[in-house]
């Protein structure tokens, strides 16, 4: 993520706690094991580009530096 000047947030903009950036990682594990990575396609129909475990956390992934 640091190559790609990536950076997980809140949906506040401030960085995700410990118990926020847990059950993101969580649910990633968790939705992508239990669809076989399909539901990443979510980010296909979803207004703000966000996955599915994005939304279910409260984060958002944010660029450091846009482009």
């Amino acid at each position: 993520m640091r190559w790609f000047d990536v950076e997980l947030r809140s949906v506040t903009g401030e960085r995700p706690g410990f118990l926020q950036a847990l059950a993101q990682t969580a649910l990633f594990y968790i939705t992508v094991g239990a669809t076989c990575s399909l539901i990443l396609l979510f980010v296909l129909f979803n207004r703000r580009r966000r996955t599915l475990h994005d939304v279910l956390a409260g984060t958002v992934m944010v660029r450091t530096f846009p482009v």
